[in-house]
């Protein structure tokens, strides 16, 4: 059987060597991506199932520091890959709702900030309107959606935080 070139001329004895050493070497490349796509991949489960078990590690760290120093919390948070980097509000709103260690009155410190509120950006979201967002107020009365809304905080304190809030 003679080995034929794509332009149908029959290649001589060292040309089929060559040939045959392309055709490996094109498979050895192959094998290579593969083994590269696979390592990559093995990497990325190992990262994943790392991040997993230490994860509610640095939630419960991140939720401690929160409950001291709000903003710093949430800069933790980011830092280790539990919160988005740049901040998701949506994001934030969800963990300051979900997750019961907080501290209702840091929760009511960090939404009411300014800063938090989205006044310092240009009419980007702001993490109090998500937090409002994420309650379903549909079929409540005007007294239970306040009273679903208020409960996640602690209103008592300083009167601009409480109309900001509301």
């Amino acid at each position: 059987m003679s080995v034929r070139h794509s332009n149908g001329v029959a290649l001589g004895q060292s040309s089929k060597a060559q040939f045959a050493l392309r055709r490996a070497c094109a498979a050895a490349v192959r094998h290579a991506d593969c083994v590269r796509d696979s390592r990559r991949h093995l990497l990325e489960i190992v990262k994943t199932l790392y991040i997993g078990r230490l994860l509610p590690k640095w939630v419960t760290q991140g939720t401690e520091m929160f409950n001291q120093k709000p903003e710093r919390g949430i800069e933790f948070l980011q830092e280790h890959g539990v919160l988005t980097t740049p901040l998701d509000p949506h994001e934030v709103a969800i963990f300051l709702r979900e997750n019961p260690d907080l501290d209702k009155k840091m929760i009511r410190e960090y939404i009411c900030k300014r800063s938090s509120r989205g006044e310092d950006e240009d009419g980007g979201p702001s993490v109090l309107g998500a937090f409002a967002d994420i309650f379903d107020y549909a079929g409540l009365r005007i007294d239970q959606a306040l009273r679903l809304y208020l409960e996640t905080f602690r209103l008592p304190g300083e009167e601009p935080l409480n109309f900001r809030g509301m």
